[in-house]
């Protein structure tokens, strides 16, 4: 009788797992019919023009094949490991939305099973192996990420055969297939770099050994003119900007444990940002000069892309004078007074310049507001909140007030982060969001502010 009653329990619980699994298929079923139409119009206009990995026009020639569903995976995978309030599947449920990247995560990884099986496996095998890898590290399984982005990197160098030549010619005709191969190059190099430090602490291996200027983006026949040139200057200050670190971080020195960059490596980074941006086309620039942006109006009309590029610019205005702006630690005040004064100038107008682009974001479209960029912001205004030039210190406590309220709807809308929303590990809510906040309340503290 026992054996009878335990018997029909475990059928019943097997029963009720069963009913429950097929009422979540239902669901993402159903989601995914609402979803899929709209998937590639959505993800060629989150965020796609300072973070591409598709040309759109790559899609657009395969849509109604093989490798056009093959693109759609990828495309879902990476829409769902991110907030956009462009997607339709912004309002659903967490559970949900979680749900669905497990799905298209699946999907994902089934589809690199199959390619892998064949003899000479396309492009979208490597773009598979990329889109997990990132989702995995988004979702803070950085070894596995590594693993998959070290496979992808294999296959990538498989098809440098298919591609060199062309690469090689500078002048020559391009396609949306070799775009889409330069744009993966670029996304592994990144990605790798970013992996390599969470697992190994050190340096990723590079990718190409040929100079990186040969990947600059060529437009393609029915590309539209702005977005390839956002694309296209996103890509020159990246590397522009990877370079300078390079040149910084070597100049470095340590004395009494600071760290303090030759302020000629810092002199050269400004002139050649300085070149950067009035060398712009018109249309990619808010003001004639790098910080005009801080004593004027951004035009409500102004394309989301091309205010994210600037707020990633800014960034690296911040990081350069970061590494001589210290104003606990001036070690001979009357020697370093004019390379202080300057450092204090040039962080002062780019902290202000990246809450006034954020501030713009939050109005337009929110989910485009790279958080942990308004945070880099928050440290050295802190600092010029208690200068004693009142100007700065004035205009440094208004702009930390702007980025508190940013930062707190980011916060209560949950949009800032992939990784910020609760994430399910053996049953229990690890509240990402939580610690975040914790973090901020500390950091505030240590100027006698609150968050």
């Amino acid at each position: 009788m026992l054996l009878k009653c335990i018997r029909e329990s475990l059928e019943g619980a097997s029963r009720r797992r069963a009913i429950s699994l097929d009422l979540q298929m239902s669901e993402i079923n159903s989601n995914h019919q609402q979803f899929s139409p709209r998937l590639a119009e959505v993800f060629f206009t989150c965020r796609y023009y300072t973070a591409p990995s598709i040309h759109p026009a790559y899609y657009n020639q395969n849509q109604d094949n093989s490798i056009g569903h093959q693109l759609k995976v990828v495309m879902g995978c990476l829409l769902l490991g991110r907030s956009c309030i462009n997607s339709p599947l912004y309002n659903l449920p967490q559970k949900t939305h979680l749900r669905l990247l497990s799905y298209y995560m699946d999907r994902c990884t089934e589809q690199i099973d199959q390619l892998m099986q064949l003899d000479s496996p396309p492009l979208t095998l490597s773009l598979s192996l990329l889109t997990l890898a990132v989702t995995h590290v988004n979702l803070m399984d950085a070894r596995k990420g590594w693993l998959l982005m070290a496979t992808a990197r294999a296959y990538l160098h498989n098809h440098m055969d298919d591609y060199f030549d062309a690469i090689m010619d500078k002048t020559g005709p391009t396609n949306p297939e070799l775009e889409t191969y330069k744009l993966m190059l670029l996304l592994c190099g990144k990605a790798d770099v970013n992996i390599s430090y969470l697992v190994q602490n050190g340096p990723a291996q590079s990718i190409f050994s040929f100079d990186e200027m040969l990947l600059v983006p060529k437009p393609v026949i029915g590309d539209n003119p702005l977005h390839h040139a956002i694309v296209k200057q996103s890509f020159l200050f990246d590397l522009m900007a990877r370079r300078s670190n390079s040149r910084i971080d070597s100049s470095i020195q340590c004395s009494n444990s600071i760290r303090t960059a030759k302020w000629k490596a810092i002199t050269q980074t400004n002139s050649d940002f300085t070149a950067w941006y009035i060398g712009l086309p018109s249309e990619l620039k808010i003001g004639d000069k790098p910080f005009d942006i801080v004593n004027m109006e951004i035009p409500e009309d102004l394309d989301t892309s091309i205010a994210c590029l600037q707020l990633t610019y800014y960034s690296e205005w911040v990081w350069v004078y970061g590494n001589v702006y210290n104003p606990d630690t001036s070690s001979n005040p009357s020697k370093d007074e004019a390379t202080f004064l300057e450092s204090t100038h040039m962080i002062f107008l780019a902290s202000l310049s990246m809450v006034k682009v954020s501030e713009f974001l939050h109005k337009v479209e929110m989910c485009k507001i790279e958080y942990h960029r308004l945070l880099f912001a928050c440290e050295p205004l802190l600092y010029l909140a208690k200068s004693t030039d009142s100007h700065i210190a004035y205009e440094s406590e208004k702009a930390l007030k702007k980025a508190v309220s940013i930062l707190k709807s980011l916060l209560q809308h949950n949009l800032f982060s992939p990784i910020c929303k609760v994430h399910q590990e053996n049953g229990n809510s690890i509240a990402f969001g939580q610690r975040l906040i914790g973090r901020l309340n500390a950091l505030f503290s240590e100027y006698n502010m609150q968050f």
